[in-house]
């Protein structure tokens, strides 16, 4: 075996960006929750996030479909998520930016009355602007452009992240971090163990690439067109033919190259032989390739697949789960029941204190997670994550030390869903 050339980089002392009581990585659904959670619960919160806008994949990646508000099909009575992700629907509707009109078979339910049906179509332009207009009207500072390049732990506690910038390389030090980046980035450089399926995993999710188009010839078409909202209509684009490793440069590079040039030529015979396309155009394509699965980190419990096949009740429940497995039994598995606890201890990380988990990288068995992953339950999750956080620091306890009474009781009187046991 050739070893590899390497570069020992000089040591050099990095200036402190930020002292915070909450940070939080990653601006994606995860972290939009997080983030106003904690700001709304009292706790200075700083909000990390690589690229120059808010959203995560939805803006970032186009996947402006908003899926598992409650289950696709029946029982679908309890809308499992609601609190901080469903008022984001609310005002997005009523800006004109969110319609139930998808590609996604669903019974309709009323928006206007803040009942979500199982699957939302959102102007991912109108996202950007409403999540920076709740995180600043929650009081969240922001650091963009920013990636983390690792984690400062001391004695098993995280003290705050590095990150790297146009400014160059500096920390941002924090009483608790939230790992929302959905690859688990902050838990794998604090050395927190973690799953990954490898690529030749046949059931490990498969990425594509998602665009807009405009120009479309709609008295022509065959069928119905949806996912239509602020005048552009959102398409599926190439996919990969096997899952790749998301966490591995290489294979994003050749996962964006691959991708974009076939998804250009297939658009291009597409208009040549389908009705209506003629005078159709790619408006926009995703700033990046919608990556679906990487790392699973190990928390104080790994959510299993009997958990949520049989909806396990959880004792610390802090949200539930309803939309689909995707293709662990073939495509979209339904459950039988309204949806799944999820529990506290999957957002909590095995030896690390100070640092939680919110959104696909959480403790959890990989079928699950492709229930899991998608914007609805990843919001909730994060204004689970938030709450945890703000609740820790004032009460001055590490967060794997929380009485999750008081959380559950803070996330009910704010909104969120824990299920009907929860009712009163």
């Amino acid at each position: 075996m050739v070893e590899k050339r390497s570069y020992l980089e000089p040591s050099k002392k990095l200036p402190i960006l930020a002292s915070t009581e909450v940070a939080v990585v990653g601006a994606g659904p995860a972290g939009l929750g997080a983030s106003i959670a904690a700001a709304r619960n009292g706790v200075k919160t700083f909000l990390i996030e690589r690229y120059g806008f808010l959203g995560g994949n939805v803006t970032a990646g186009l996947m402006t479909c908003l899926n598992g508000w409650r289950q696709q099909r029946p029982p679908n009575d309890l809308q499992a998520v609601k609190g901080i992700g469903a008022k984001l629907i609310g005002r997005l509707y009523s800006m004109g930016a969110a319609t139930a009109d998808t590609h996604y078979e669903q019974e309709p339910f009323d928006i206007s009355k803040g009942l979500l049906p199982f699957s939302v179509a959102v102007d991912p332009e109108a996202l950007k602007y409403m999540a920076l207009k709740m995180c600043q009207e929650a009081g969240v500072e922001f650091l963009l452009h920013s990636f983390v390049a690792g984690a400062i732990v001391e004695d098993d506690e995280i003290k705050g992240v590095v990150v790297e910038n146009k400014s160059g390389r500096g920390v941002v030090e924090a009483q608790v971090v939230i790992d929302c980046s959905g690859d688990g980035d902050v838990a794998a450089c604090a050395n927190v163990p973690f799953d990954m399926a490898p690529n030749e995993d046949p059931r490990k999710m498969a990425w594509t690439l998602m665009y807009r188009t405009a120009g479309i010839n709609r008295e022509r078409l065959e069928g119905k067109l949806t996912d239509t909202i602020g005048g552009l209509t959102t398409l599926w684009g190439a996919r990969t033919e096997k899952a790749l490793d998301g966490t591995d440069v290489w294979d994003l590079t050749k996962g964006e190259v691959e991708l974009r040039l076939r998804t250009w030529e297939a658009f291009q015979e597409m208009r040549k032989s389908k009705f209506g396309y003629e005078n159709a155009y790619i408006a926009e394509t995703a700033t990046q390739v919608g990556v679906r699965e990487t790392r699973r980190i190990r928390g104080e419990y790994v959510l299993t697949l009997d958990d949520a096949l049989e909806a396990k009740p959880m004792p610390d429940c802090i949200t539930i789960c309803a939309k689909p497995i995707i293709n662990w039994f073939g495509y979209r598995f339904h459950f039988k029941h309204e949806g799944f606890e999820i529990p506290y201890r999957s957002l909590v990380p095995l030896k690390v204190d100070n640092l939680l988990l919110a959104g696909r990288c959480i403790s959890q068995e990989q079928p699950v997670f492709q229930s899991s992953r998608s914007f609805a339950p990843s919001i909730a999750m994060g204004q689970a994550s938030g709450t945890a956080a703000a609740l820790a620091v004032h009460n001055g306890v590490a967060p794997r030390n929380l009485a999750v009474s008081l959380l559950q009781q803070t996330l009910l009187s704010q909104g969120a869903e824990l299920g009907r046991r929860f009712h009163r």
